[in-house]
């Protein structure tokens, strides 16, 4: 593209588009974009990716949403299955050109190994169960968040030097008008960790976080409690950064790449055909589940390696589950493909080191368009 040389001594990537055909060259991922036009029929970007290995700055980095996940950002999502359903499409927020901040959320208590703040409205009627809902970071996160319930509480952490960001659900009557996330302001900073090599650094656990790992809890509140489903995590090194892997058992969460995490032998009151493990949409991990070994055997002969999800207690076949992925190794964040819809082509050109992307403009992921 005729951005290239600008990009090496300006950035760390650029790319062209060229509004006629459609087409776009680029080099490694697009994210965090400042755009400048030339020409008539083209218009080029030059990229500063390294904001992607600093964590996001609280709170100008941060974004709650109760309508869906926003564009340009990567979210957890925030939501009580026995309360209103309008709380189905909340989330907490941040750019997704910066580094994984680990947020994390249960519905049913502190989630073991990590830092967690409660989340409560007093307001709300016992049925809605919002007496045991917190948001979790690990114990080593910058981010000490803290949850006022009305504005009087609000100004109390504001003089204490904190800022706060406004939780609301305009739908829900229970006075969620006045409900913020408060933490005192910080610049992100380099994580300093390259992300975990697949399969060295990750760990499977049925029996609760071990020892030298941070984890993602894998946890589906309809399996009966015999099953114990409340203490398996997913782990990585504590020496590695976050991951951004996040379990959902209420179907994929947008703006993120979602692998379904199913057990066909499972009865369908248990719901796990809903189940998903997610990452950031410029997330090296491209993950595969195998519910047999015949389809882990195929991920093999493909290239993959596995790593087995093992719940002894639970009777329905999770002996042969597997989560599988091609070996990655010290995973540089600032060098993720971007992520296309599958319309898109991607092809790769050993010479110049470019990327040929055949997408429309619309597909490029929202990223693209931080300032």
């Amino acid at each position: 593209g005729i951005n290239a040389e600008y990009g090496q001594h300006r950035g760390c990537r650029s790319f062209t588009f060229h509004k006629g055909n459609k087409h776009c060259w680029l080099k490694h991922t697009p994210f965090g974009a400042r755009y400048m036009r030339n020409k008539k029929h083209l218009k080029s970007a030059n990229l500063n990716c390294n904001n992607y290995k600093n964590l996001p700055s609280w709170p100008q980095d941060f974004k709650w949403s109760n309508s869906g996940t926003p564009r340009g950002y990567t979210c957890v999502k925030t939501w009580e299955p026995k309360g209103p359903s309008t709380w189905n499409d909340n989330y907490m927020c941040w750019r997704n050109d910066r580094a994984d901040p680990g947020l994390r959320w249960s519905f049913a208590g502190p989630i073991a190994g990590q830092r967690c703040t409660r989340i409560y409205e007093g307001a709300e009627p016992a049925k809605y169960t919002w007496r045991d809902n917190y948001l979790c970071v690990q114990h080593n996160s910058p981010y000490h968040f803290a949850w006022a319930y009305s504005n009087g509480l609000r100004n109390t952490y504001r003089r204490q030097g904190k800022t706060c960001i406004q939780w609301i659900e305009p739908a829900d009557p229970y006075t969620w008008k006045d409900n913020w996330l408060c933490s005192a302001r910080y610049t992100g900073k380099a994580v300093g960790k390259p992300l975990p090599s697949w399969p060295q650094d990750f760990k499977w656990s049925s029996a609760g976080v071990p020892r030298g790992y941070y984890c993602d809890r894998i946890y589906e509140a309809a399996s009966p409690a015999k099953y114990t489903w409340k203490d398996n995590f997913f782990c990585w090194r504590k020496n590695r950064a976050d991951p951004g892997i996040r379990f959902n058992m209420n179907g994929k969460v947008s703006n993120s790449r979602c692998t379904q995490i199913i057990e066909p032998a499972e009865p369908t009151r248990y719901t796990w055909r809903d189940n998903y493990l997610c990452v950031p949409p410029n997330s090296p991990y491209h993950f595969s589940w195998a519910y047999s070994n015949g389809l882990r055997n195929k991920l093999h002969k493909a290239g993959n390696s596995c790593i087995r999800w093992l719940e002894t207690a639970d009777p329905y076949t999770w002996k042969d589950n597997y989560l599988c992925n091609h070996r990655v190794n010290n995973p540089d964040p600032r060098r993720h493909f971007s992520v296309q819809n599958r319309r898109g082509r991607i092809i790769r050109r050993r010479k110049t080191g470019n990327v040929k992307i055949t997408a429309k403009w619309r597909s490029i992921p929202g990223r693209l368009t931080r300032i």
